[in-house]
Parts: structure tokens; sequence; C-alpha cells
């Protein structure tokens, strides 16, 4: 999973609210709800759909066979009932090693605690049953893939997604929602991007979004990606004792490949890893101060355009731009950044009778 933000742009005119009383740093489980989100606007909800992941009205069917549910299925047509009951076993059995291995939280005991044996056989009740179905010589009513009991019974037991189908051939398909313009699977408005505009402005609304090409200094430690001071402790930057913690460059051969070395890790195992070349050094960290953009955002939404990125981000916080090379890194931010530049110019030429640009920006927290 990944967070990333992004700037969508609606007009100034339009429905959205701005919740007032919503603040992500004073949010807990207890009032997550009650507290709503930081900006509702139904125009923006339209503008984003599209981009949803899982918004089955802008998705396609993806069919996938599910080989377990086919094999048993067909098996049970072909009155092949020794394969039946040998998946059957199998199934039941891969079940009850899973519910062993669960827990439920215990009111009384305020823990999780594990499921008893009579639970666990509870919850292996409906592949019993389904068992049951597919034996000719266990009960009077076979399995009958038109009785929506049995049906819901065999997609307790077998199926991976709620709705599935079966061709001509009898072979199972579990169907999965595919949308290839899909960006996300969720979005918030504030969350991790709480007060993003705070430099400009006191609510998660940016009203001049000129504000957007501005630039900012800051020391060099915060442009940092954040697996490179992953080991960085508190009282190490208080104490300034960085040098050799944050490494800056890795040594290549002459054909550009990294050159590798053996190093000892704790548990005294030996593990190949990259030569380093240079480290930052603590006032190179801490003194020096770069010039970065004001907002830095990997997407942007308009109802023109549509969806457009610097890159696709991935899971655990990256993105293609990490397995860049400098140079290509390099391009692709300055590719990106004359591209906002030039929407964000043709959104303020749009201005209403009184000279106003009719756009605001709102910062999105989106989930991958």
């Amino acid at each position: 999973m990944s967070h990333f933000v992004g700037i969508a742009f609606i007009p100034r005119e339009s429905d959205y609210k701005v919740n007032e009383d919503y603040s992500k740093k004073d949010q807990t489980l207890e009032n997550m709800f009650s507290m709503g989100s930081a900006v509702y606007s139904s125009y923006l909800d339209d503008l984003l759909a599209p981009y949803n992941e899982q918004d089955e009205e802008y998705c396609e069917v993806n069919p996938e066979l599910n080989d377990e549910a086919t094999e048993v299925y067909q098996a049970y047509i072909n009155k092949d009932y020794e394969t039946v009951d040998k998946v059957m076993n199998a199934r039941i059995e891969k079940a009850r090693g899973w519910y062993e291995k669960s827990s439920r939280y215990d009111d009384e005991l305020k823990k999780s605690v594990a499921l008893s044996v009579v639970e666990v056989d509870e919850k292996l009740e409906p592949y019993l049953m389904l068992s049951r179905l597919f034996n000719q010589d266990m009960t009077t009513e076979n399995f009958d893939m038109n009785n929506s009991t049995h049906k819901e019974l065999f997609t307790e037991c077998f199926m991976s997604t709620d709705e599935w189908s079966v061709n001509e051939n009898n072979q199972i398909f579990d169907h999965y929602y595919y949308n290839e313009q899909g960006y996300y699977d969720w979005y918030e408005i504030g969350g991790r991007w709480d007060n993003y505009f705070s430099e400009d402005n006191c609510n998660n609304i940016l009203e001049d979004i000129s504000l957007l090409k501005g630039t900012r200094m800051v020391k060099r430690l915060h442009t940092l990606d954040w697996y490179l001071t992953l080991g960085l402790k508190e009282e190490d930057i208080e104490n300034r004792n960085l040098d050799n913690k944050v490494v800056k460059t890795f040594a290549k051969d002459d054909n550009g490949e990294f050159i590798m070395t053996t190093e000892v890790d704790d548990n005294g195992k030996e593990k190949e890893v990259r030569l380093v070349d240079e480290y930052y050094t603590t006032e190179e960290l801490l003194d020096e101060e770069v010039e970065i953009k004001k907002y830095g955002f990997l997407s942007m939404v308009t109802e023109k355009y549509g969806w457009e990125q610097e890159s696709t981000m991935g899971w655990f916080g990256m993105s293609e731009k990490d397995g860049m090379s400098d140079d290509d890194r390099e391009n692709t931010e300055r590719t990106w950044e004359n591209l906002v530049n030039d929407r964000v110019d043709e959104l303020l030429a749009d201005v209403d009778e009184n000279g106003v640009c009719k756009w605001v920006a709102v910062a999105v927290d989106y989930h991958i």
C-alpha cells in the first residue's frame, strides 16, 4: 500500500464545503467517522470517479479461471466422485488449518484469543454441508448449481469473488474488476496531507492557484527519500551526528553497474550490498538549504485534461522515479513541472466577469 498527494482543480462556484471541524491530528478511532472529511464536494467525487480502481462503472470484468472450483465441479458433473472427495477433503483441511491459526477478540478478556475446537467446527460446517451435497451416498438432495442455497455454499467454499461465471465447458471463473485508468482505490480530503496549503491558506482549499508555482528553501535533509533516512534517530540529528549515516551515491564500474561488497550483519551472516561511493556530510544535511517546489505533488486532475501524473505510484511509497537514472529522473521532474505550470496558467486565464479565476485547488490524499 501507499499514500500519495495529488491536486484536483474544481470550480470556485461549485458545491464544495469546507469542514472547519476537521483535524487529522485530533482524529481517533472513536471520532474518525463523526469528524467526516476536510472538504465535501460532489463535483470532486464525480471528477475523480473515473480513476478509481474499484468503481464498477468504469471497470471491465476480467474473468480469471478458478482451478480448484473448476476441478471439483467438472469432477461432479462427470461423476468422478473420487476426485470430488479428494478436492473437498483437501479444501476442508486447508480451511481447518486456517481457522486453527485464526483468533477472535474476547470482550471479557479484552484481548484476542484462539478459536476453540467447537468454533473451528462451526466455521467448517459450510464445507461439510457442500461435501455432503456432492456425495451421492450421503444425502437424497444432490448439488444443483441452479439452487441458490447450494450456489451460496459453493461461493463461500471455493470462490474468491462474489460474482463469478460458468462456461459451456463447466469451467468456473472469478470476476475481477479492473480499470486500466485506475490510479487509486480510495481517497480522503485531509488525511496525511491535512492543511497541505497551510503556508498560503488556513484550510484544504487553495483559492489562489498561482501559488502552486512557487518555491521554498528547506534543509537538504527534508528532501531525501524516506527510505534513505530510516536509520536516523532524533538524537543523531540533535547531536549533529549524521556523517556516514545517509548514502549520497553508490560506486559503479566502467559499465555503469553497481559494485558489490560483502558485509556481516548483526547476526553474523554475510550479505552482498552495494559499495558506498560517498556519504552526505552533517553540514550538507543540516546546514545547506536547497530550493524546492513549494507544493510537490504526484498528480493533478482537471475536467478538461483528466488525470495527469509525474510518474506511476507503486506500493511502499515507491514510484517509477525510484528506478530511474539521475538524468531520467531530472528530465521527468522538469517535464512535470513544466506541465503543471502550463495547466495552472491555462486555468488562471479562465476568469469570471470580475477577473477572478474560476478555479480552486484541492489537495487529495490518495491510497493505492
